[in-house]
């Protein structure tokens, strides 16, 4: 189930089961997108020019 989908869930039942399961799958998405964004500019190791990061 993607977020919308249990938004749109939620909406219709106004269960607080539901909610949570929208809650979840907001944190989760929003843990991915730090991830992505720390991979793009907060890698340790070699940058491009041979110097160390971090």
């Amino acid at each position: 189930m993607d977020k919308k989908t249990a938004w749109d869930s939620f909406q219709h039942t106004g269960s607080v089961k539901d909610y949570l399961i929208y809650s979840q799958l907001r944190q989760v998405d929003e843990e991915e997108q730090l991830r992505e964004d720390q991979n793009e500019d907060g890698r340790r190791g070699l940058s491009y020019h041979g110097e160390m990061r971090g």
